[in-house]
C-alpha cells in the first residue's frame, strides 16, 4: 500500500528555529558572503556551544555511507569536538573567506542551515558594521482610556501611570506572535550586543508570506524574494520609551509594495503586544532616521540629552561644566596661584630658561607657518558656543541626512501708488509678488516622486483655514545637507566663515535632534505623518 502524502494545514505558530534552508538559497549565501573571515570562523564556533547545539546540529561520519563519504568534498568530522578542533586550527592559520563558507556549506553544514543559524549570522553582520541598516526611532506613547488623547511617556517622571510598559521578552513575543500570526509567518530571534556601549535588545523578524510554517513551504518561497526585504530589525533601548526599526535598503525594492504592507503590519502589532489591560500603547514618529545607532541612543535614548543638543549640551553634561556641589575646582584654583607664585620666585635662572625656551618656541611657529588669525579664533569661538561638545568629526554620532521644508511665506515688497502708476504709464511691470492661485504651480519642474516633506492633507487644510493674506505667498522652498556627519560640516563651515554662526538658526546646529522637519518662523516642527 502506498504511503499516504503529508497535508500541509494553515496554522498560526511560527517558524521554529530548527526549519532548514538549502545550502544554495540565495539567503544562505548572500549572508554568509558578507561576512569577514574571523566573524565566519567565530560564528561557527558559536554553533558548536551546547547552547546553540541543539539548533544548529552539524552533519556529523554518523548521518552518511561510505559511498556518499567519498563523493563529498570535505570528509565529515566524528564528533563535535573534532569539528571545533578544525575550526580552531582554521582561526589559527591564514586563508581566504571563501575558503571558509565553502567548508560550512558543503562540508558540515551541507544538509542546510537552520533559520537559527542564519538569524545569528545576520546578527553577527550588524554587530561587525553597526552602520549596514538605517534606522527610524519612534516613541511609545500612552493612550489615556477616558478620552482619545494621548500622553508621551517620560522616562523622569515617577508616577505609576507614566512608566514604561516591562519588556519581558517571551511574553512579549507570544503577544506578538498572537498578533501577526493571521496575516503573515515569521522567524523571531532576539539578542543582545556585546558592547556595553550599545544597550540594546534587537529584535530580528524573518518574514515568510505564506499560510504554513513547514518546512517544504520555506524552501519553495525562500528565493522569491531579497533576503534584505523578508528582514525587519526591532531595536529596544534600555529604559528608554523609543523603538528603533530598520529600513529596507534600496537595492531590495524588488516587490516594494507587498513587503512595505507587511512591514508596516508588524509595526503596527508592536504597541498592541507591549498593551495589556487598562494601558494601551502606541508609537509616534519622532522624525529622526539615521544609521549611527550611538547616535539614536544619544538622541532617543536614555542618558537625558533629547532636549540637550547643540550648544544646551553642555549643561547635560556634568564633567564639562561641573556641579554646585564639586568644590574640587576651588581647591584646584588655590593650588594653582600657589604654584605660580612658587615659580615666579625661582630668580634669574628660570627667567632665562623660558628666554631660551620663548626663542625655541618662536622658532617653531615661524617654520610650521602662519598662525590662526584673530578673526579664525573668534569664528571657533562662536562655533563652540552654538555647537558645544557635538558637531565634531569624530564623535561616532553623525546624521548622514538633514531634510527641511521652509514654510515661511514670501516677503512682499510694498509698492506706493505713485510707483505703480509711473510703472504703468512707462509699460513696466510693477515689483509686486502676485500670490499663487492655482494648486499646483507650486509643482512646477519638481519630480512627481513623494517625499515625507510633502504637505499632508491635514497641513493643506490647515493652510487653507489660516490667516494669511491674499498677498502672501509660500514658496515650496527644500533644502537637503547630506554627508557623512551634516553637522560637523555645518560647524566647520562656520569656523570658515562661510556661515555666520551668530545668525544661524537653531536647527542648523541640531538642536532639534531631527533630521526632517518643517521650519517656520525659524523653528521646526516634526513632522508627524508616517511611521516609516
Amino acid at each position: 500500500m502506498a504511503p499516504r502524502s503529508r497535508l500541509a494545514i494553515p496554522t498560526n505558530a511560527p517558524l521554529p528555529h530548527t526549519h532548514r534552508l538549502p545550502p544554495a538559497s540565495r539567503d544562505v549565501l548572500k549572508t554568509l558572503l558578507r561576512l569577514s573571515r574571523p566573524s565566519l570562523i567565530n560564528l561557527a564556533l558559536e554553533w558548536l556551544r551546547d547552547a546553540n547545539r541543539p539548533f544548529c546540529t552539524p552533519f556529523l561520519q554518523a548521518y552518511t555511507d561510505d559511498q556518499e563519504e567519498e563523493n563529498a568534498p570535505y570528509l565529515s568530522a566524528h564528533s563535535i569536538e573534532e569539528l571545533t578542533e578544525i575550526y580552531e586550527e582554521l582561526q589559527v592559520r591564514k586563508g581566504t573567506k571563501r575558503e571558509v563558507v565553502d567548508r560550512i556549506v558543503e562540508g558540515d553544514w551541507r544538509h542546510g542551515l537552520t533559520l537559527y543559524q542564519l538569524a545569528m549570522a545576520e546578527a553577527q553582520y550588524l554587530f561587525d558594521h553597526p552602520t549596514a541598516q538605517r534606522w527610524t526611532a519612534l516613541r511609545l506613547s500612552k493612550l489615556k482610556p477616558s478620552t482619545s488623547q494621548d500622553t508621551t511617556l517620560s522616562h523622569t517622571e515617577n508616577t505609576p501611570t507614566a512608566i514604561l510598559p516591562r519588556f519581558h521578552a517571551p511574553t512579549f513575543l507570544n503577544n506578538l506572535q498572537r498578533e501577526i500570526s493571521p496575516i503573515v509567518k515569521a522567524h523571531y530571534h532576539l539578542t543582545r550586543p556585546s558592547d556595553p556601549s550599545l544597550p540594546l535588545t534587537f529584535l530580528r523578524i524573518y518574514i515568510h508570506d505564506s499560510p504554513y510554517n513547514t518546512q517544504r513551504s520555506l524552501q519553495s518561497t525562500s528565493n522569491k524574494a531579497s533576503p534584505a526585504s523578508r528582514t525587519l530589525f526591532l531595536a529596544f533601548p534600555d529604559g528608554a520609551p523609543y523603538i528603533y526599526v530598520s529600513h529596507t535598503s534600496s537595492s531590495a525594492s524588488t516587490s516594494t509594495n507587498e513587503s512595505h504592507s507587511l512591514r508596516k503590519a508588524i509595526i503596527d502589532a508592536v504597541p498592541k503586544a507591549l498593551s495589556r489591560t487598562q494601558e494601551r500603547y502606541k508609537l509616534e514618529p519622532t522624525s529622526l532616521s539615521t544609521k549611527s545607532l550611538p547616535a539614536l541612543l544619544q538622541m532617543r535614548g536614555k542618558d537625558g540629552m533629547n532636549c540637550a543638543q547643540g550648544g544646551w549640551g553642555i549643561f547635560a553634561d556634568l564633567e564639562a561644566c561641573g556641579s554646585v556641589l564639586d568644590f574640587r575646582r576651588d581647591e584646584e584654583r588655590r593650588e594653582e596661584r600657589t604654584r605660580r607664585k612658587l615659580e615666579e620666585g625661582h630668580g634669574e635662572d628660570e627667567d632665562k630658561e623660558n628666554r631660551v625656551e620663548g626663542e625655541a618656541q618662536q622658532r617653531k611657529r615661524s617654520f610650521l607657518g602662519p598662525q590662526e588669525s584673530p578673526d579664525a579664533k573668534r569664528r571657533k569661538l562662536v562655533a563652540e558656543g552654538r555647537f558645544g561638545n557635538s558637531g565634531l568629526p569624530d564623535d561616532g554620532t553623525g546624521i548622514e541626512r538633514l531634510d527641511v521644508r521652509l514654510d515661511d511665506p514670501f516677503p512682499v515688497v510694498p509698492v506706493e501708488a505713485g510707483a505703480e502708476a509711473g510703472a504703468a504709464a512707462s509699460g513696466r511691470r510693477p515689483l509686486r509678488q502676485e500670490p499663487s492661485t492655482t494648486a499646483g504651480s507650486n509643482q512646477v519642474g519638481r519630480k512627481l516622486r513623494p517625499s515625507l516633506l510633502d504637505k499632508s492633507a491635514r497641513e493643506e487644510d490647515q493652510s487653507a483655514d489660516g490667516t494669511l493674506d491674499k498677498d502672501e505667498w509660500i514658496p515650496d522652498v527644500r533644502l537637503s545637507f547630506q554627508g557623512s556627519h551634516v553637522f560637523a560640516g555645518l560647524r566647520q563651515l562656520v569656523e570658515k566663515g562661510v556661515i555666520d554662526g551668530k545668525r544661524m538658526p537653531g536647527w542648523m546646529t541640531g538642536e532639534a535632534s531631527v533630521s526632517i522637519g518643517v521650519v517656520t518662523d525659524g523653528r521646526i516642527r516634526v513632522k508627524a505623518d508616517g511611521l516609516v
